[in-house]
């Protein structure tokens, strides 16, 4: 059974859970045109599901954090094309069209896409440790 703790959370912490959300969702929404539409819808839906909930003071921990986790490996797995976007191109061609002779530019978008989705993440499982439950009366 998932455990989803009630927390009482400041809007101080809300409003990051409820901006990154809402920017994670928008990013599934955006990946309708993308040549595998499905694993990155699921995968920014995901977590800008775990955000939005959070900004309602909703939080699933263990889901938030294996999501957290796997994204972050996912994410490692692509970090050389940033590197060799940034050290052996023009770091300009990331907001570039996309194009098969260019693998590392889509590859380092797909890094940064996911690095975000798991530092958004990352920070709910934070508030769920450090933020107390509510009260139940």
């Amino acid at each position: 059974m998932v455990m989803i703790k009630r927390l009482e959370i400041s809007w101080g912490w809300r409003l990051p859970c409820a901006v990154l959300g809402a920017m994670l969702l928008w990013a599934a929404v955006m990946q309708s045109n993308d040549p595998d539409p499905l694993l990155w819808i699921a995968v920014y839906g995901l977590h800008g599901a775990i955000g939005l909930c959070a900004a309602v003071g909703w939080v699933a921990p263990w889901p938030a954090l294996i999501a957290s986790l796997l994204t972050l490996l996912w994410a490692a797995t692509l970090w050389p094309a940033v590197v060799v976007l940034l050290f052996e191109h023009d770091p300009e061609q990331l907001l570039s069209g996309m194009s098969p002779d260019r693998p590392y530019v889509e590859e380092a978008r797909e890094a940064l896409g996911l690095t975000l989705a798991f530092l958004a993440s990352a920070y709910t499982v934070a508030i769920s440790f450090l933020v107390r439950p509510a009260v139940h009366h």
